[in-house]
C-alpha cells in the first residue's frame, strides 16, 4: 500500500508541474503578442515624425458660394514622396481676404462678401491652396417705396432697387434695366432717376438676373399759374355782395388743369365765401365776394400753394347815396368860350361822419354840352 500511495503522489506532482509549465508558456506568448502590438502602434507615430510631407491635396480645389453666409467645407490629404497618405499632427488654415470669406480650424469656410479669395492649409512645412468664389445670386427683386410712386411734374426722384440672395441678404445686382411704360408721362435713366414729364400714370419695370419688379407711377401736376375765368370788373354798393361769383382756374406748367389744388381767397376788408376751397376736376375754384363797408376800389387776392404770386381781382365799391357827401372845392370858374378852363374842377368826397373816401370813381357830365 505504501508503494501504491507513493506512485499516486508522483503522478499528481507531475500533473501539477505540467500545468505550471503550460501556464508559463501562455504568459510568455501573451507578453510577446502585447509587445508586438505596442511596437505596431508606436511605429506609425514615430514614422510620421520622420517621414517628410511631400504633397498636400485639397478637395475641392475651388468652390463657389451663391449666398452670403453659405458654408463650404474643404478636406485635405497629406502624402509622402511615395504617395502614401500621412496622418497630420498640426494643420494650420488661413484665408487671404477675411472680408470675403473666413475659415476655421476644420477647413469650414463661410462666405462674407462678394469677391474671390484663396484658402491656404499648411502641414509639415508644405502648403496647399483652394480658390473660393463668393457670387451671390439674386433670388428676390423689388423696387423700394410704396405700391404707387408719385412724382411731381417737372421734378425727379431717385429710385432704389432691392435685391436679395437666398438667405435674404441685400446684394447689388448686375445688369439692372429700368423701363418706363409711357415716356410721355415719365422717363427713367439707367441710374434709377425717375423724371416726371406730364400729369398721368404709367408703369415702371425693373429687370435683373432674370427677375422683374413693377411699380405704378403717378405724375402729379404742379400748379404754376392762376387764370381769372369769371367775376372781374364788377361793381356794387359798398358792403354789398357782387352780383357774380369770382372763378379762377389753376393750371400746371404743361398747361393742364390741376384738380385738388388748394385755393385761398383774401378779400381784405370784405369777405369771401368760401375763403378756402380746392379746385374741381377742371382745375376751377370759385367764391362769392362781399365788398367792404368803404367805397372805392377794392381788391381780392387769390393764392395757391406752390405759386409765388397771387392773382388780384379788382371791384368798384360805390358809395351809398345816403352816406356820401360830395363838396365842390372850386368857388367859381370863368374862361373864353371854346377854350379849356385855366383851373380844374375839384370835388371832395366823404361820408356823413367826415371820413375821407379815397379811390372812389367819379363820373363827370357837362350839363350844357
Amino acid at each position: 500500500m505504501a508503494i501504491a500511495r507513493k506512485a499516486k503522489l508522483d503522478t499528481t506532482f507531475k500533473g501539477v508541474a505540467a500545468l505550471l509549465s503550460a501556464g508559463a508558456a501562455l504568459v510568455s506568448i501573451l507578453s510577446y503578442m502585447a509587445s508586438r502590438n505596442e511596437s505596431a502602434n508606436a511605429a506609425p507615430a514615430a514614422g510620421l515624425a520622420a517621414v517628410e510631407v511631400s504633397r498636400i491635396d485639397l478637395s475641392p480645389s475651388a468652390d463657389t458660394a451663391y449666398s452670403l453666409g453659405d458654408t463650404l467645407h474643404i478636406t485635405t490629404t497629406a502624402a509622402d514622396a511615395h504617395g502614401q497618405a500621412l496622418r497630420a499632427v498640426a494643420v494650420h488654415w488661413s484665408v487671404d481676404d477675411p472680408a470675403i470669406a473666413q475659415v476655421d480650424s476644420t477647413g469650414q469656410v463661410v462666405a462674407r462678401a462678394p469677391g474671390v479669395t484663396d484658402v491656404t492649409v499648411a502641414i509639415g512645412g508644405r502648403a496647399g491652396r483652394a480658390r473660393i468664389w463668393v457670387l451671390p445670386r439674386v433670388t428676390a427683386l423689388a423696387i423700394e417705396g410704396d405700391s404707387v410712386i408719385r412724382v411731381a411734374e417737372g421734378t425727379s426722384v431717385a429710385l432704389r432697387a432691392l435685391a436679395s440672395d437666398a438667405r435674404g441678404n441685400h446684394v447689388q445686382p448686375a445688369g439692372m434695366t429700368w423701363i418706363a411704360g409711357d415716356v410721355a408721362v415719365a422717363t427713367i435713366d439707367s441710374a434709377g432717376a425717375l423724371h416726371g414729364i406730364a400729369p398721368g400714370t404709367t408703369t415702371l419695370t425693373l429687370t435683373a438676373a432674370g427677375l422683374a419688379a413693377e411699380r405704378r407711377v403717378e405724375v402729379v401736376p404742379v400748379p404754376t399759374s392762376i387764370t381769372l375765368m369769371a367775376g372781374g370788373d364788377q361793381r356794387a354798393t359798398s358792403g354789398q355782395r357782387l352780383p357774380a361769383a369770382v372763378a379762377v382756374q389753376v393750371v400746371s406748367r404743361s398747361g393742364r388743369p390741376v384738380p385738388g389744388a388748394g385755393v385761398r381767397f383774401d378779400a381784405g376788408a370784405g369777405t369771401a365765401a368760401p375763403d378756402s376751397v380746392t379746385t374741381d376736376s377742371r382745375g376751377i375754384a370759385e367764391a362769392r365776394w362781399s365788398l367792404g363797408p368803404l367805397p372805392g376800389r377794392q381788391r381780392l387776392a387769390v393764392e395757391v400753394a406752390g405759386i409765388d404770386s397771387a392773382l388780384v381781382v379788382v371791384a368798384e365799391a360805390d358809395p351809398s347815396p345816403g352816406n356820401a357827401i360830395v363838396s365842390l372845392l372850386t368857388d367859381s370858374l370863368a374862361g373864353e368860350a371854346g377854350s379849356p378852363l385855366g383851373e380844374p374842377i375839384v370835388v371832395h368826397v366823404a361820408d356823413t361822419s367826415g371820413l375821407v373816401l379815397s379811390d372812389v370813381p367819379v363820373a363827370w357830365t357837362a350839363l350844357d354840352g
